[in-house]
């Protein structure tokens, strides 16, 4: 009878073994077929990306920046210096663009009266100074710093998800870390910061508790960009703009922490964004129903 049931269990075993090796050979190859089919559209094999250099849109400045702002300029340029330090050194790394647009400032169009992303006009500005395009990416949601955090956690678990390293059957799956490096202005880099961690750190899957990630925001200096990006202005008025901003930055940061404090887990923040519970994204996408589904002109805001 002992030996009847030893080998009912062993079979049983071997069955239920077969049957996940079927399962994860599937899985397996479904993520094989994903990597080549994202490879194709972009270019370049973004499995093995190790580093990803981060730059945030900040807003739409003045009708003079064409959509790219001094400061937006800067960060721009710290990260080309980063990007081309990385492939000095053989580092296989990306460029993520993030930022749809200001949700205080009306957006820039093309000729073709199409609304333009920050995402894209901040990639378009690091292909013109040499950064090829399949190391760039762009995304077409955030808003505002913490959806910037959101899709950098996306990005991140996108790159994890296509990085398992080939392996033989016994052994199990070993995931690299990726290294992400924003770059913000000096006038938003504790709020960024703080928004990073929070958001990376999410449950289930605490990315930087976990050693997934490793995080890096680097105050990129502003010098006098906010007050070249206040033309027409004269110097008390840029002043106050400026005292504002900084106002506005610890209004920012003090909300931040109590929202950290409520939001836990990836699904309290799909719940935070998407139904309601950030203020600023349920007045901006519902005021238009209050003026009857008009839009609205006016002269853009700096936006920053």
């Amino acid at each position: 009878m002992a030996l009847l049931t030893t080998t009912c269990f062993a079979i049983s075993s071997l069955l239920l073994w077969r049957a996940s090796r079927s399962v994860a050979s599937r899985r397996g190859s479904d993520r094989e077929q994903l990597r080549r089919q994202i490879q194709e559209h972009v270019g370049s094999d973004l499995s093995q990306v190790k580093k990803l250099i981060v730059v945030p849109g900040g807003g739409p400045g003045s009708p003079e920046d064409k959509g790219v702002p001094p400061w937006t300029v800067s960060r721009s340029d710290a990260a080309l210096e980063l990007y081309r330090s990385c492939k000095a050194t053989g580092v296989r790394c990306a460029v993520f663009c993030t930022s749809a647009g200001s949700m205080n400032a009306p957006q820039p169009k093309g000729e073709d009266s199409h609304i333009l992303f920050e995402s894209s006009l901040i990639a378009s500005l690091l292909h013109s100074k040499g950064v090829p395009e399949e190391d760039l990416l762009c995304d077409f949601a955030p808003w505002d710093t913490v959806g910037n955090a959101w899709s950098v956690r996306m990005v991140v678990q996108g790159l994890l998800a296509l990085r398992r390293e080939r392996r033989r059957w016994w052994q199990p799956w070993v995931q690299r870390r990726v290294d992400v490096h924003v770059l913000i202005s000096d006038f938003h880099h504790r709020r960024m910061e703080a928004a990073m961690r929070w958001v990376l750190d999410l449950r289930p899957r605490p990315l930087l508790r976990s050693g997934a990630v490793a995080l890096t925001v680097e105050s990129v200096p502003s010098g006098d960009g906010l007050a070249r990006g206040l033309r027409g202005v004269g110097p008390a008025e840029a002043r106050a703009a400026i005292e504002e901003r900084r106002e506005h930055e610890e209004r920012g940061s003090e909300q931040l922490r109590r929202n950290a404090a409520l939001v836990r887990t990836e699904a309290e923040l799909s719940a935070f964004l998407l139904l309601g519970g950030h203020k600023g994204y349920r007045e901006y996408t519902t005021r238009t129903l209050r003026r009857g589904g008009r839009a609205r002109g006016g002269a853009p805001r700096a936006g920053w």
